[in-house]
């Protein structure tokens, strides 16, 4: 599944895409999700087995003083997905002593062909039960891709959030590692400049008080490196991460804040799922309105003897007609149905309504969020810019005598905040990002263009 087109529109797309196509290709929570779409796929075409043709054959043999005889039927039968109707042909042969009321099993010795159908009237006319478990099963089918697809997006929406945490952590022990090794060759100058007499040695001991603290940053910043490295990993399946695997830097991705969203909402997995949810109930409603209705179904049976007759029938050729019928009395089982498939309609388009007012909410909370962050960056960038011109400053005044260690190291440290500052804003701008090419569709559309059959 290769993501790397289109995800992201800065320099460092590819590795955002390279990220994410390693995890679709190997994040168990997305196989799973693709192994239950084949699963359901199967479900399916085992329902689709209730319509297959089916061979019977039977034998009746009987021993005895006075009637000996012997009948064998095989017939091929199909229940059709039309209407409920099935239908059979095949042939049977009687031959043989048979009792007078026995004498329609008797034929010649070639046998007869015959064929039939039965035909609902008004119960299981409209929906019958092998079509609504085929109906299921198609829609747990299609719900199972759709559950691939949130499962997908979930996961992606998590993979890049972790991204842009090692992105972040990983600049940032660069900032402290940098930062800690000016302090330490601060420290070396001072050390000389103090056996030579030419400070004082407090000045010394105020630099290694902030060297120590630039230390324990740098051991903190590891930590939270080597964290972030493994979570990555995690989602990915790599075998490990590095600090020369993060980029040195990054550019902003344009959002799309002011623009409308690329898809509606009904094309969205979470709408997606209602929608299958609500034409297996219209099926479930037809089912349970046919159980209302009385069982009236309709017979018919022609065959025709080939061979010489027996001396007891005239006629070749038969027709059999029947009909049978019941009456459910209370009917309290079909009535029961309509109710609960009612309240299951119901109840589905609340939870539509909600998942309505949750989606435009997301979108509008992702625009604000999105619009701040532009105006924090731009504070921020200046602060940054600001934060190291004073560093540089106050150097250049204790290079001249005029400044203090204390001084230069607390610049230092400004400077350092407002660059990890900025890094973490820069990076809540591309989840908010992403997160925004979640809500409007185009990353689904993404993943269906590139993804397995499964998605399709």
């Amino acid at each position: 599944m290769i993501l790397a087109l289109c995800l992201i529109s800065s320099a460092w797309s590819t590795t955002l895409g390279s990220v994410l196509a390693m995890t679709g290709e190997r994040m168990p929570l997305i196989l799973e999700a693709q192994e239950k779409a084949r699963a359901a796929g199967g479900q399916l075409e085992s329902a689709e087995g209730a319509f297959d043709h089916k061979i019977k054959v039977k034998t009746l043999n009987q021993f005895e003083s006075k009637y000996d005889n012997q009948l064998w039927d095989a017939r091929l039968e199909r229940q059709t997905p039309f209407s409920g109707v099935s239908y059979f042909v095949g042939q049977r042969q009687g031959t043989g002593t048979y009792a007078s009321y026995e004498g329609k099993y008797q034929t010649s010795s070639i046998g007869e062909l015959f064929a039939g159908v039965d035909i609902p009237l008004l119960r299981d006319r409209a929906m019958d039960l092998p079509r609504l478990e085929r109906e299921r099963a198609r829609q747990q089918s299609e719900q199972a891709k759709i559950d691939l697809k949130q499962k997908t997006l979930e996961v992606f929406l998590k993979t890049g959030e972790t991204y842009w945490k090692w992105i972040v952590t990983g600049q940032k022990l660069r900032i402290v590692k940098n930062w800690t090794d000016i302090a330490i060759q601060r420290q070396e100058m001072l050390e000389k400049k103090v056996s030579a007499g030419d400070t004082s040695a407090i000045k010394l001991v105020d630099n290694r008080r902030s060297l120590s603290k630039r230390r324990a940053e740098l051991v903190k910043a590891t930590r939270e490196f080597e964290l972030a490295c493994q979570e990555l990993a995690l989602y990915t399946g790599a075998a490990s991460y590095s600090l020369n695997d993060v980029p040195t830097a990054f550019e902003l991705s344009k959002d799309q804040t002011h623009t409308p969203p690329a898809t509606t909402a009904l094309l969205l997995p979470p709408f997606q799922l209602l929608q299958a949810q609500r034409q297996l109930l219209a099926q479930e409603k037809s089912y349970a309105e046919a159980l209302r209705l009385p069982e009236l179904r309709l017979g018919l049976e022609g065959s025709r003897d080939l061979g010489v007759l027996p001396v007891n029938q005239s006629d070749p050729d038969q027709l059999r007609a029947s009909l049978r019928i019941e009456i459910p009395l209370e009917n309290r089982k079909g009535e029961g149905k309509v109710s609960e498939v009612r309240g299951k309609l119901a109840a589905l388009a609340k939870r539509e309504e909600w998942l309505q007012r949750e989606w435009h909410n997301r979108l509008q909370q992702n625009r604000v969020s999105l619009e701040t962050t532009r105006s924090q960056l731009e504070l921020q960038e200046q602060e940054v810019a600001d934060a190291e011109r004073m560093a540089k400053a106050e150097m250049k005044r204790l290079q001249q005598g005029d400044s203090d260690v204390f001084f230069v190291n607390v610049r230092e440290q400004d400077e350092a905040d407002a660059r990890i500052r900025l890094l973490e804003t820069k990076s809540l701008h591309e989840i908010m990002v992403l997160e925004r090419r979640s809500l409007d569709g185009e990353l689904l559309q993404l993943l269906s263009s590139q993804s397995p059959k499964e998605f399709q």
